[in-house]
């Protein structure tokens, strides 16, 4: 099943961190479950704005497509009207039941429903991301942090004027150990009104492999590959030899490399036995 709705469109103008695209309905519209609730689909035309870092990448008049997913769809429905709905008849049956009187417990109603919108509301319009923060890892050998700011603000996947209440600490960090493989432990803040502070530790270069291809890879000590490398680069670490591993790629923990006929048990031994030494050396 497909969860995904898409639009055609132009990008119409560009500002700071922010396109603005000008969208034609597409016959997925008719199909779509919530296109009555979709203000997307209420006109053949429509200016929309696209948060996006990398905004001054685009050209005014560049083919577009805008991706969404029906989920965040149905998610509006139910913010919008169910979830409202529920609060104002819970909030007349409690009324009624503390002896308000229908009349006066549907006012209650009203009022409690109108301070949650304002809450709601506020935080929607005022809690908004609008600065990112990178702390770089400090280093006592006075060398500096293998990745820029721009690197991890860019690998976060972060983007300015979304939400910073609902915006995940543990997806960001996902995302930046996903495509950075030298980061290591990563601590994500959120200061209001609209600031993201990231703090990172990365992993060091414990030792070179071989893969079975004669190539070299940089591993950190949990047996993680960081890069690969070439004979030159190696010179300055330990290596480890009589191990191949099989080709990898950056992130993936390292796996042996077995020839035909070899016994793969013996190999992972080994394997198991040079991740728990190196740390020690």
């Amino acid at each position: 099943m497909n969860d995904q709705i898409s639009h055609d469109g132009v990008v119409e103008s560009i500002s700071k961190a922010m396109l603005h695209v000008r969208i034609v309905q597409s016959s997925a519209c008719s199909a779509c479950k919530v296109s009555t609730y979709c203000a997307s689909s209420e006109r053949k035309e429509k200016i929309i704005d696209v948060p996006c870092l990398t905004a001054d990448s685009f050209t005014i008049g560049q083919p577009v497509t805008v991706v969404g997913s029906t989920s965040i769809g149905l998610k509006a429905v139910l913010l919008a009207f169910a979830i409202p709905s529920v609060l104002l008849l819970a909030t007349i049956v409690a009324g009624i039941r503390l002896g308000m009187g229908e009349l006066l417990a549907c006012v209650a109603a009203v009022a409690v429903l109108a301070v949650v919108a304002a809450v709601v509301v506020s935080m929607i319009i005022f809690f908004k991301v609008k600065h990112i923060e990178v702390i770089l890892p400090e280093s006592g050998n006075g060398t500096q942090a293998y990745y820029t700011k721009e690197e991890i603000i860019e690998a976060s996947g972060i983007n300015l004027d979304e939400n910073l209440l609902s915006m995940s600490k543990a997806k960001v960090a996902s995302n930046i150990k996903t495509a950075l493989p030298y980061v290591n432990e990563i601590q994500i803040k959120k200061q209001l009104p609209g600031t993201v502070i990231i703090s990172f530790t990365e992993f060091e270069v414990s030792y070179a492999v071989a893969d079975e291809r004669g190539g070299w890879w940089l591993i950190n000590r949990e047996g993680r590959v960081l890069e690969s490398a070439d004979e030159k680069s190696v010179r300055g670490h330990l290596t480890v030899t009589g191990m191949p591993i099989k080709v990898p790629k950056d992130g993936e923990q390292i796996m042996p490399a077995a020839a035909e006929g070899a016994d793969v048990s013996e190999i992972e031994n080994k394997r198991t036995v040079v991740l728990e030494l190196l740390p020690e050396l």
